[in-house]
């Protein structure tokens, strides 16, 4: 909060659990910005939870914003991480990430868990709680893994940075 000069801004943090809201009550907030509970939710029954209580706070008419993260990250990262890198060689823990989006990693300190979507069954799940899906995107999209390029290209050549960023946002929306 320093960092972004915004501190005079923040009323209040709170530390709460997203299957729990009951801090807040019901139609509390215009808008839900949701980084990271989906995806830390292995648990079917979980994200049910988190999913109800988000509906529970928001308002009528509010807006929605949830980060999730494709199962093939799970696999990519695994991929990327050498002392984790044999766990691809293991058909039920590709299996698991592929078939039911289910990560677990045993190496204490590391990412554990995870729940890895569908692009196609996202829509799906949150309409069934009554949402209308505005938008599907890619935060990182075809920029993924070359942000120090992007910021070396933003000082070099600012305008041809600029049309890369359109070329990102516009590419966003692939699966």
């Amino acid at each position: 909060i320093v960092q972004a000069d915004v501190d005079d801004r923040v009323e209040e943090i709170i530390e709460a659990d997203a299957r729990d809201l009951s801090p807040w009550s019901d139609n509390e907030f215009d808008a839900v910005l949701c980084l990271g509970p989906f995806y830390h939710l292995p648990n079917a029954r979980d994200r049910q939870k988190a999913v109800k209580e988000i509906v529970r706070v928001l308002r009528p008419g509010g807006l929605v914003f949830v980060a999730l993260m494709p199962r093939m990250v799970f696999l990519r990262r695994t991929l990327a991480i050498a002392d984790e890198r044999h766990r691809l060689g293991q058909a039920d823990f590709v299996a698991c990430v592929l078939n039911e989006g289910v990560f677990e990693n045993d190496i204490a300190g590391r990412f554990t868990n995870g729940y890895g979507a569908k692009p196609d069954e996202v829509a799906p799940f949150f309409e069934g709680y009554g949402f209308r899906t505005l938008d599907l995107l890619a935060a990182e999209g075809i920029a993924v893994d070359i942000q120090r390029s992007l910021v070396e290209l933003a000082e070099s050549d600012p305008r041809t940075y600029q049309a890369a960023l359109e070329v990102i946002v516009e590419t966003a929306s692939d699966p």
